[in-house]
């Protein structure tokens, strides 16, 4: 929760590392955080001007909606854009998600 109010620091380099560290939460501490909250914090950053934090944000969504399911993870997601609703939709479709290594 501390972290995701960083989401909107003026770096973007900061905005990508909260992103990384959001992911590194989910995978090994998923059942214990506020799903919902992350989603709503992360969704605007597909809107963000540099492209590193905007495919970032697309891979935490993804893990947030293989975390929550269709369902729940669309009923949260703010409304989005035209285009990057489709971005998001077309990583989706795609299994493969981030791991620890």
């Amino acid at each position: 929760s501390a972290l995701l109010g960083n989401l909107s620091h003026e770096s973007w380099r900061v905005r990508e590392e909260i992103l990384v560290l959001t992911m590194q939460g989910l995978l090994a501490f998923e059942p214990r955080l506020n799903l919902d909250a992350i989603v709503c914090a992360v969704a605007p950053l597909l809107d963000d001007e540099k492209t590193k934090v905007k495919l970032t944000a697309i891979e935490s969504l993804a893990l947030l909606h293989a975390a929550m399911g269709a369902d729940r993870f669309f009923s949260v997601l703010p409304t989005l854009d035209g285009q990057v609703l489709r971005l998001l939709e077309v990583r989706l479709t795609q299994p493969q998600l981030p791991t620890l290594n």
